[in-house]
């Protein structure tokens, strides 16, 4: 399919279901037979996607191997990221009202996130994904699953340090509330 982002982990491109004709992005990681290091990232990754069931949460169709790639097949299919939109060199007309309504929407998303012991853990505009009026949370790459809603951790974690709340900066322990936090600086830079 045609490729409409590529990161770290591998590249995201549009497939089709050949008998809906149902259009899908799908995640792709290129796993290499000596290094199977991607293969718990993706196996968690998975196990998330099909616990979460949130309207502001891209949903998972399938997940397979295949060629030695990692594959995530999800919906909706973006526009694209938020990343992509607040980099554009005017906001759009109507702006403040849809901000606000995406502020809503990703405050539902996280809450419910945490809800169900499950901690985000990169909250930044390029995981987010905007389609028309709505923005969904995405990339669950890094997220935990968590004992207990309260519970911290003193893990390393690799997220995006623009966005890492404090206690994850100087390596405290640190529990949901950092996704909050993160959230808090996307919501800030929408606004600047």
């Amino acid at each position: 399919g045609r490729i409409i982002g590529k990161g770290t982990y591998g590249s995201v491109d549009i497939v089709e279901n050949r008998v809906t004709k149902q259009l899908y992005a799908r995640k792709r990681c290129q796993l290499s037979p000596d290094n199977l290091s991607g293969l718990k990232p993706f196996q968690r990754e998975v196990k998330i996607m099909k616990m979460v069931a949130h309207r502001h949460v891209v949903r998972l169709v399938s997940a397979y191997v295949q060629d030695s790639c990692l594959n995530i097949v999800m919906s909706p299919l973006a526009q694209g990221t938020l990343r992509q939109y607040l980099d554009l060199p005017t906001m759009p007309q109507g702006s403040a009202p849809r901000i606000r309504s995406w502020v809503g929407c990703l405050s539902s998303a996280l809450s419910y996130l945490h809800a169900n012991r499950i901690r985000h853990a990169d909250i930044k505009p390029q995981n987010l994904l905007v389609k028309e009026s709505d923005v969904y949370i995405s990339d669950f790459g890094i997220s935990r699953i968590v004992s207990e809603p309260d519970s911290t951790s003193s893990s390393i974690s690799p997220m995006t340090p623009m966005y890492a709340a404090p206690e994850i900066a100087q390596h405290q322990p640190h529990g949901r509330k950092a996704d909050v936090f993160s959230l808090g600086c996307v919501v800030f830079e929408m606004l600047t």
